[in-house]
């Protein structure tokens, strides 16, 4: 703690950066550790339940970890999700969601942006073909690489709800906080800056199909 007040800012950010990999490293161990924990449960005596006083895994680490019931909710569905598992005769089974389980463990994608994808995946299931949810799993994936937690969850939810075209329609307050220009990590030594607009915004702006090449030349000159 006494040496961090030495750090130049460059040194700060490189120790932030360190010790964000060594968070996530514990992140994806609480999965595991979730897992383990459910499965010992799962495959011990009948009387195992009676004698650790609790009914269901997610009680259990709720008091021994003293955490949340709903947080010891989402480490159980996340592991299920993403960890190896164990097919009926005992053969092993690469997780359900093989590419964003990669990420996790490698430390690319946090725990909570896993959360939202596995969510969203889950919201479509029962509306697409196995094909566009491995596409829509790779490039949410990829988002959650490169993007903080609040930018996926508006990119799921655009995700779902073009798959989902008789969902729910979101609400005006919903559009005013989706919509907005954000600077995004730079790419390629290029800015990178998003802009989210309603329909009307789009038409009134003039974004047309040829106004978006003047607006191209517009930003290649100034």
């Amino acid at each position: 703690m006494a040496d961090t007040a030495l750090l130049d800012f460059g040194q700060a950010a490189d120790y932030a950066g360190r010790v964000e990999e060594i968070s996530r490293a514990a992140e994806y161990l609480q999965l595991v550790a979730a897992g383990a924990v459910n499965r010992a449960r799962l495959e011990a005596p009948d009387a195992l339940p009676a004698t650790d006083g609790y009914r269901k895994t997610g009680d259990f680490l709720r008091d021994r970890l003293q955490i949340s019931a709903g947080e010891a909710r989402r480490r159980l569905t996340l592991a299920g999700n993403t960890l190896p598992r164990t097919g009926m005769t005992g053969q092993p089974l690469p997780p359900v969601h093989e590419g964003l389980a990669e990420a996790l463990a490698a430390g690319a994608v946090p725990s909570r942006s896993a959360t939202l994808i596995t969510l969203a995946l889950d919201r479509v299931r029962p509306l697409t073909d196995e094909d566009t949810r491995n596409r829509m799993e790779h490039a949410l994936t990829a988002t959650a690489v490169d993007h903080d937690p609040d930018f996926l969850a508006r990119v799921t939810r655009r995700w779902a709800d073009a798959i989902d075209q008789d969902g729910t329609e979101p609400s005006e307050e919903t559009l005013r906080h989706l919509q907005g220009a954000f600077i995004r990590t730079p790419r390629h030594g290029l800015h990178h800056l998003e802009i989210f607009a309603t329909t009307d915004q789009y038409e009134h702006g003039g974004f047309s199909q040829t106004s978006q090449h003047r607006l191209k030349v517009v930003l290649f000159h100034a």
